[in-house]
């Protein structure tokens, strides 16, 4: 197992209140054409790092998580102001 450190159960509330969220972005960015694959594929590597109890799959995942939370604020950053 690597970096364990991101898959103790102390963190595991966090990580589903992650995926409850990312759930909630992917019904808001699929209106745009293949902008959903992004937290999808965040959740995904999250269950599979959660399984396999490999931080680094985790890691990645965190990247995704990034990338998909600052894709929905430009979403809807531009949708408020037109």
């Amino acid at each position: 197992p690597r970096m364990e450190f991101l898959v103790k159960h102390e963190i595991q509330p966090l990580i589903a209140l992650l995926c409850i969220a990312l759930a909630i972005s992917i019904v808001i960015l699929g209106w745009i054409p293949f902008m959903a694959m992004v937290p999808a594929a965040a959740i995904l590597l999250m269950g599979l790092g959660l399984s396999a109890r490999d931080g680094l799959l985790m890691s990645i995942s965190f990247i995704f998580v990034i990338g998909s939370f600052a894709v929905l604020g430009s979403v809807l950053y531009n949708v408020m102001n037109g």
